[in-house]
């Protein structure tokens, strides 16, 4: 009575063990190493290495960046007053000063900071 006794504990253990062939998937499992070595672009990240103006990523972007009254200068490009956009850089009437360097009419290329005060009933020179 021994060995069928034997035989059924023998194939009792044979009988929980798989053979690899039969539950290998071809990948070789890795404990993790705390180091990303995943291929794929990790979205999870919360640091922003783009350099576009992303206007939705307001927790990295410097607000000095962002363009407040749509007149194409943020403070960072130098725009003396990003909350008016008649304040700005550009030089609309080509008389050689920007409302940012103190023409107080772009409309007009006769009035700018420091032009010839004429009687004329404007202020040319944009003292008053």
């Amino acid at each position: 009575m021994r060995i069928p006794s034997i035989v059924l504990v023998l194939s009792l253990i044979a009988c929980g063990e798989t053979k690899p062939e039969d539950t290998d998937t071809g990948l070789d499992v890795q404990e993790p190493s705390g180091e990303d070595t995943d291929d794929t672009e990790d979205t999870s990240d919360t640091e922003d290495t783009d350099d576009t103006n992303d206007t939705n990523d307001t927790d990295t972007q410097d607000p000095d960046d962002v363009d407040q009254d749509g007149d194409g200068y943020s403070v960072n490009d130098g725009d003396c007053n990003d909350l008016d956009a008649s304040m700005n850089l550009n030089d609309v009437d080509g008389d050689g000063q920007s409302t940012c360097a103190g023409d107080c009419n772009d409309s007009d290329e006769t009035v700018f900071d420091g032009a010839e005060e004429i009687c004329d009933g404007h202020s040319n020179d944009c003292q008053g």
